[in-house]
């Protein structure tokens, strides 16, 4: 039975972050205009009548989500064609003349939001944002090809559709997107347990200071002041041991020491029905979780390529609820 490698290097920062926000009520946010009417009218249209805007092109791709208080903290991960976003900042004369790309270091543009809350058959507008973006870019990107951006927010719970639009910053050109999507009730975890998604990240760091969102980043997202870079799918190399990242919904407080929990995680790899790996269960003090997985076998020896099934064994210590899931996986 393999032990598993916990490296509980995100415990520190990530409990604080519960306390780090000041966070919007869970009651419907006051009517602000966050979005111009020239793009509001465009974006009613694509709800309401499905009239598409593509002048950018960009899709999001998946959504995350995490703890925030009573809340939740929404990460958009979306994909955009670099040409698109680099030719933002010049004007259609000198978009039509031809623009140098090897000569753009930054560009400027906007991203609204506009979510609306699904309710049985209504759909009723609920919050608007405004994200002003300046992005980097380095020498010898490639203009059409597509790259990976995220956007955070904080959401109460439910089901939404999120019109989500990126613009020029004369509003000329107009990209739009819709997104369903649903989130949980955090506190609402009382009965049962329950994880967020379950996600491998890329690379991390710890950062000195929180951020507040919306910011618009390339590549990772901040979640307080932890910088973390998701893998969007989840597929490894031979001998790879990936990093694991999710949190633990509905566990009970220790009673002994209130700052802790009692949550014994057991991990199995699965080929089929056949467990290939069967890891020694470990117990966390906290419902973050974060550690590498090394992928191999007795003796140290690496699962083939193939196609393979993670099953996570949850059980509460305290309150005795207990949870099992599984996540696909691929190694090459």
């Amino acid at each position: 039975m393999k032990s598993l490698k916990v490296f509980p290097i995100f415990a520190f920062a990530v409990a604080l972050f519960l306390s780090s926000f000041t966070l919007e009520g869970k009651d419907k946010p006051k009517e602000k205009i966050y979005i111009p009417p020239q793009v509001k009218k465009v974006m009613e249209e694509t709800v309401k009548k499905g009239v598409v805007r593509n002048d950018i092109s960009f899709s999001i791709v998946k959504n995350l989500y995490l703890p925030a208080q009573d809340q939740n903290f929404l990460i958009l991960i979306f994909k955009a064609k670099n040409k698109d976003l680099m030719l933002l900042p010049f004007s259609e004369k000198e978009r039509k003349k031809g623009v140098d790309f090897s000569k753009i270091t930054s560009s400027k543009f906007n991203v609204f939001f506009w979510f609306y809350k699904l309710e049985g058959e209504s759909m009723t507008p609920f919050k608007e944002q405004y994200v002003p973006v300046e992005l980097n870019w380095e020498s010898g990107v490639k203009p059409d090809d597509f790259s990976t951006y995220t956007v955070c927010t904080i959401i109460p719970e439910g089901k939404y559709l999120l019109s989500m639009a990126i613009t020029s910053l004369d509003l000329k050109l107009i990209g739009i997107v819709n997104y369903n999507f649903t989130l949980p009730a955090p506190l609402e975890f009382k009965e049962k347990l329950a994880l967020s998604p379950v996600f491998f990240i890329k690379s991390f760091k710890e950062l000195q200071t929180p951020e507040i969102p919306p910011v618009v980043h390339r590549d990772y997202f901040i979640y307080s002041s932890l910088q973390l870079e998701p893998k969007l799918e989840n597929v490894f190399s031979v001998g790879e041991s990936p990093d694991i990242f999710y949190f633990v919904y509905g566990c009970s407080l220790n009673p002994e020491d209130k700052t802790k929990f009692n949550i014994e995680i057991t991990y199995n790899v699965k080929k089929g029905d056949e467990n290939v790996i069967k890891f020694a269960p470990y117990v966390f003090d906290l419902p973050f979780i974060s550690h590498q997985i090394p992928l191999k076998k007795e003796n140290d020896v690496n699962l083939e390529p193939g196609k393979y099934r993670l099953e996570i064994k949850v059980k509460d210590k305290i309150s005795g609820k207990e949870l099992v899931e599984y996540v696909d996986f691929e190694i090459i």
